[in-house]
């Protein structure tokens, strides 16, 4: 049979580990929370991301009528800035210009007197 000195050892290392088992496993479990937390939270980044991978070529077809809309849109307004230089030129022209005879119209005088 064993001494008494040994048997007491045996408990007091196994009390002994029961204690730091006891003490550790409270830090172990909020880690490996901690770590659930941030593997749950990756994941839900993951899938925005990947969502708003699959929207890219959305985005882009929607880009390219955009641009081509726009393009139409500066061809007209160059159609109609060179319209309105016409007409401006025109205007100048008429009111620049010595007044026809046709379009003189006499005024009556007022030293005639009127039958």
């Amino acid at each position: 049979m064993p001494p008494r000195n040994q048997e007491m050892s045996k408990e007091k290392v196994f009390e002994w580990g029961f204690k730091i088992v006891g003490v550790l496993i409270i830090p172990i479990l909020l880690w490996v929370n901690n770590l659930t937390v941030q593997l749950a939270i990756s994941e839900e980044k993951s899938k925005g991301y990947q969502q708003a991978a699959e929207e890219v070529p959305l985005l882009k077809s929607e880009v390219a009528l955009l641009k081509q809309s726009l393009s139409s849109v500066k061809q007209d307004l160059d159609k109609a800035g060179k319209h309105l230089e016409e007409i401006q030129s025109l205007l100048m022209r008429q009111y620049l210009a010595p007044p026809s005879p046709s379009l003189i119209v006499p005024r009556p005088s007022s030293a005639t007197p009127t039958p």
